[in-house]
């Protein structure tokens, strides 16, 4: 059992979505159309109604100005108090939604439309629409909007990362501005933005089908990048190769963990491996200011130069594929794993694609140092 590498939580739905135009980088108005504030006993609905090869799952987690959010494909989940309390839906069918993304420095919360591919940002107490950056090669490709975006922000500044493209939110003019980046031609290209309370460092990616590796094969190193009267690069003193899987930023340390299951900090001297208890999934930082990590058929622990268990694995042995996600907010942990699709090729054709999942999709809270289930038709 293994967490997977992401393609894709919404593979089948963003299939359909290019079907429909979703790669369109125009400028648009949501118009008459409101975000929606689903009550909690309107939510299983909105989930039964999901298509069979689209079922639910969870792409994203998030704790911002103290509340915690999951992205879904029936749109962005609040819980309060232990409990789901909410469903923004962005569309009156597919309100797939991309993030969430907490921006510290204009308190503000942030998610992606996939349909409309547009975002939008709450402050608590309405919701404003922003269009998409302009692309750095004046186009975002089907590739790039599949890939996706990733906001990053400190107690400076938010920046969003994606296509190819860096830039960072101007809350004032309300705009995105392109932010400076080092020259690459591809296949390399920047993939994360680490945004350091004193620097901003950015991951670069030097192979072009990194998706389709298999264990054990040969591949070129993700570089972490930093602008110092030039571009220089951080020395990679960890003693391996890695593929970047996710990240988090805390104070001026930077951890990824890779695709491989390590984990590695970042500083502007070097790149190190940090000796950990299992096989990294998921890293969030805690409302202490210090790393938390999900490590496989383990559970989720806080890091303060040793390693301290927040909370126990809620799932079994047997637990198959999936992706992981994690947020903290004060005690309470929100833990969510959705089940990686895989093609069926035994029962598909050019007409009718089939998929098959070995993984759990579902979400848990934390109670002491264990979880329980929550339960979105209460």
């Amino acid at each position: 059992m293994r967490a997977g590498t992401r393609i894709g939580a919404y593979l089948p739905v963003a299939i359909i979505l290019f079907a429909v135009g979703a790669f369109s980088t125009s400028q648009h108005q949501r118009g008459q159309e409101p975000i929606a504030a689903v009550p909690p006993e309107g939510i299983a609905g909105l989930v039964k109604e999901l298509p069979d090869y689209a079922p639910f799952g969870y792409s994203g987690m998030a704790a911002c100005n103290g509340k915690l959010y999951a992205s879904s494909n029936v749109g962005l989940l609040e819980f309060e108090n232990g409990n789901v309390s909410k469903a923004y839906r962005v569309q009156g069918k597919y309100s797939v939604v991309s993030g969430p993304w907490c921006d510290e420095a204009h308190h503000l919360l942030w998610m992606q439309d996939n349909q409309r591919n547009d975002f939008l940002n709450f402050n608590g107490s309405g919701w404003v629409e922003v269009s998409m950056p302009q692309p750095p090669k004046e186009y975002f490709t089907r590739g790039d909007i599949a890939e996706g975006f990733r906001g990053s922000g400190n107690s400076h500044g938010f920046w969003l990362e994606g296509g190819g493209g860096v830039w960072r939110w101007d809350n004032e003019k309300r705009q995105w501005k392109p932010e400076r980046m080092p020259r690459m031609d591809y296949p390399n290209r920047v993939i994360r933005v680490l945004a350091l309370e004193s620097r901003l460092m950015l991951v670069a990616r030097h192979e072009g089908m990194s998706l389709l590796f298999r264990r054990g094969q040969q591949f070129s190193s993700d570089t972490v990048h930093y602008f110092d009267d030039g571009w220089r690069e951080v020395p990679n003193h960890s003693g391996m190769n890695y593929l970047l899987k996710g990240s988090v930023t805390v104070g001026d340390t930077g951890y990824i963990c890779t695709e491989q299951g390590n984990l590695l900090a970042v500083n502007l001297a070097e790149v190190k491996s940090v000796k950990a208890p299992g096989s990294c999934e998921a890293l969030a930082k805690a409302s202490s200011n210090r790393l938390l990590v999900s490590f496989t058929g383990d559970g989720v622990y806080e890091y303060a130069d040793k390693w301290i268990l927040r909370a126990k694995s809620p799932y079994p042995s047997s637990e198959g594929e999936h992706w992981a996600y994690l947020a903290e907010q004060g005690s309470q942990i929100a833990y969510a794993t959705s089940s990686v699709p895989h093609l069926d090729k035994a029962k598909s054709s050019d007409t009718d694609i089939k998929w098959t999942r070995s993984g759990t999709t579902a979400m848990w809270l934390s109670e002491g140092q264990g979880f329980r289930p929550v339960v979105l038709d209460r």
